[in-house]
């Protein structure tokens, strides 16, 4: 599914705006990861971290006594795709541009290729799959790698129960 323009611009505004602190966010996220699931964390840009530590206290603050045991780490870690594909602003702002056209598909096609900075936009562009990939590889629950190739699909194609999704998308879409 293809971001609107309004959260794409917002999340360019994010990535060109002043660098935030990540060390609360970071402290908050060791608290609920651990080992690996940690480690690929703080694998992700500062931006990228922070985020997601923003969407996972919103996931965290609407299921209190109510949620699974994922859905925390789910939020934390829906994104990690993204730091398989590093790109600069300008290379992310390129890809979610070209996503959806046949530059978009020219792209994805070369996400495995060796041709720089073509390959990391279209690994970019595949990020969800490569996170999810990386999860299943460590061993996460079944539910936070669902969620981190799921979490850009339609409602009516997610694994993952659709009230706990609902909580995860609009916490993303607000964070």
């Amino acid at each position: 599914m293809k971001d609107s323009p309004a959260h794409l611009y917002r999340r360019f505004r994010y990535h060109v705006g002043p660098t935030p602190d990540p060390w609360s966010s970071d402290r908050w996220a060791a608290q609920r990861l651990e080992g690996e699931e940690l480690a690929l964390f703080a694998s992700m840009t500062v931006r990228d971290r922070v985020h997601s530590v923003a969407v996972a206290r919103r996931v965290e603050a609407a299921l209190i006594g109510g949620g699974p045991h994922w859905a925390v780490r789910a939020a934390l870690l829906h994104d990690v795709g993204k730091s398989l594909a590093p790109l600069g602003t300008t290379g992310r702002v390129v890809a979610s541009l070209a996503e959806g056209s046949a530059a978009g598909d020219w792209l994805e096609a070369r996400a495995h290729g060796r041709v720089a900075p073509f390959a990391r936009m279209g690994a970019y562009l595949t990020y969800t799959e490569l996170g999810a990939q990386r999860l299943e590889r460590l061993g996460s629950h079944p539910m936070v790698c669902a969620w981190a190739r799921e979490h850009h699909l339609p409602e009516n194609e997610w694994t993952v129960p659709q009230t706990i999704g609902r909580v995860l998308a609009e916490a993303d879409g607000a964070a």
